[in-house]
């Protein structure tokens, strides 16, 4: 028998009722089994699915006989406030839809759609404002988004805290510094995921920040309870009706929509971003977290996010010490800054750590020598002889091996032989003749 057919006879056991075949004219009943058909319902992990069995939320949905788990499948997605198609459903659709011929756009279609996307030589264009800098290299202008990006607990809702308040204050905060024109002084803050009770922690963490003085300028709205897109609308009839926003804060993107490898779905959020930044002339700055297993931003989102955004900071927790964070540029259109480091002090606000001194990444072992660049090359040199003599074979490889060793180039002796002879060869060091 069936998981299907065992509940549809004790559910008409219990009511005292004979069980008689019907004929069935609706679509049957989908169902899932156990923890795990909840978590490849809903898309998540099993500690996550757990999690939604034990909120209450899907109690309707479920019927438990001892400790088999049945799952009506639609009702627990509409009681949930999801989609009612699975994951798979819609990449079907995605590709059935790109399958369908579209007719051809009509003239004057087409010529309002050419005027508008046509760029010529004689055109002109102001340059963007720029609104955000660190250390001089700006990472946000008008018109244009970026966002951060981190493993879990990196702090990164607290580096978000300093940028939104150094666009407050239009100063700086940390390394971050901000100047909104004044008809652009609003800042939108939305948070997607935390409740009412955690934000409120990050409203009263920027209240610390002087954000009671230009309580005027800042909106802060959550959206944890509402569907993906009844989030997209709220934010967008709050960017439609309230003027003057220049800066607006999405913490976290991925809760825009619900299948984060969706590359349809991915397109749609990032031209949604691109459309509300540009249309309003406004900069967004959101935020995605970081697979668990490397560095790289969680999903085909992530993928398009590294593609179409301004900036991507990457917010990493020291390995030094845990209560510090390091961030640093992933990706950046304008040049490149050298990365800072914060821990939250005694009033529980982000502070700088001075003069920190950041882990040198190792290099590939595999990485050949001649991919070096030369500026790594001096580096590593200037660390091993710097103006020092030093006499010796023996003592020559000790001082390159130290050298590399500065730059993330640790090799064994076999290779700083052979590092020894490509310097010679390239006139980056001149043996004495004594050697």
């Amino acid at each position: 028998m069936t998981g299907e057919e065992f509940l549809h006879l004790h559910r008409h056991a219990s009511q005292g009722e004979e069980v008689k075949q019907q004929p069935n004219s609706e679509q049957p009943k989908r169902y899932v089994y156990g923890i795990l058909g909840i978590s490849r319902l809903f898309g998540c992990s099993l500690p996550t699915a757990n999690r939604i069995k034990k909120s209450g939320k899907i109690d309707k949905a479920i019927t438990q006989i001892g400790r088999k788990i049945i799952v009506d499948a639609e009702l627990a997605l509409e009681l949930a406030g999801r989609k009612t198609e699975d994951a798979d459903n819609r990449r079907a659709m995605e590709n059935y839809k790109s399958t369908v011929p579209k007719p051809p756009m009509a003239d004057e279609e087409f010529a309002a759609i050419w005027r508008s996307v046509h760029l010529k030589v004689t055109d002109t264009y102001d340059t963007p404002p720029e609104i955000l800098w660190v250390n001089g290299s700006t990472i946000g202008t008008l018109g244009n988004f970026s966002a951060s990006t981190g493993k879990a607990k990196s702090k990164k809702t607290f580096n978000i805290s300093a940028i939104v308040a150094a666009a407050l204050r239009n100063s700086e905060v940390l390394q971050y510094s901000a100047y909104l024109p004044q008809e652009k002084r609003k800042i939108l803050y939305v948070d997607t995921e935390q409740s009412f009770y955690h934000c409120h922690k990050v409203l009263m963490r920027l209240a610390g920040c002087d954000i009671e003085q230009n309580s005027k300028d800042f909106l802060f709205i959550v959206l944890r309870e509402h569907t993906p897109e009844r989030r997209r609308e709220i934010i967008g009839e709050t960017l439609r009706r309230v003027k003057g926003i220049g800066l607006v804060i999405i913490d976290g993107i991925r809760d825009l929509m619900y299948d984060i490898n969706s590359p349809s779905e991915s397109a749609e959020i990032i031209n949604l971003l691109m459309r509300w930044s540009s249309g309003y002339n406004l900069h967004i700055h959101t935020v995605l977290h970081l697979n668990k297993g490397d560095d790289n931003t969680r999903g085909h989102i992530g993928t398009e996010l590294n593609n179409k955004a301004e900036t991507v900071l990457q917010v990493t927790k020291s390995t030094q010490d845990a209560n510090i964070s390091e961030v640093k540029a992933m990706h950046i259109r304008d040049r490149d800054f050298s990365p800072f480091a914060f821990r939250i002090n005694d009033d529980a606000l982000p502070e700088l750590v001075r003069d920190y001194t950041f882990d040198q990444p190792r290099k590939d072992r595999t990485l050949p020598l001649n991919e070096l660049s030369e500026q790594e090359h001096r580096q590593a040199l200037e660390a091993a002889f710097g103006n020092n003599v030093i006499q010796g074979y023996p003592n020559i490889i000790a001082a390159l091996k130290t050298g590399y060793a500065s730059i993330g180039y640790e090799r064994g002796r076999n290779k700083l032989v052979d590092l020894r002879k490509f310097l010679e060869n390239k006139r980056m060091i001149i043996p004495d003749p004594r050697w």
